[in-house]
């Protein structure tokens, strides 16, 4: 199963922000969680026709479908962008 993390590497390798490079506790993480999940969530309803389900499992913080592939990872990353 694809981390939501893995997505928000994929997110962060094409975007250029400072802010988020300033992770110095573990509130600070929490914050730039909560921020990355925000830009996912607005991102998973432009992914149309994706090829695999985008259910997500929230305890795991994980996306439940095992076929999610790099190619979903990258799409969600450019819509999260």
């Amino acid at each position: 199963m694809v981390r939501l993390m893995d997505v928000y590497d994929a997110f962060l390798a094409k975007v250029n922000e400072d802010d988020w490079s300033r992770c110095y506790s573990k509130e600070d993480l929490d914050w730039f969680l909560k921020d990355w999940r925000a830009f996912l969530n607005s991102a998973l309803p432009y992914f149309r026709f994706p090829r695999c389900s985008l259910e997500i499992d929230e305890k795991n913080q994980r996306f439940i479908d095992d076929k999610m592939s790099q190619d979903e990872i990258q799409v969600l990353a450019v819509f999260m962008k």
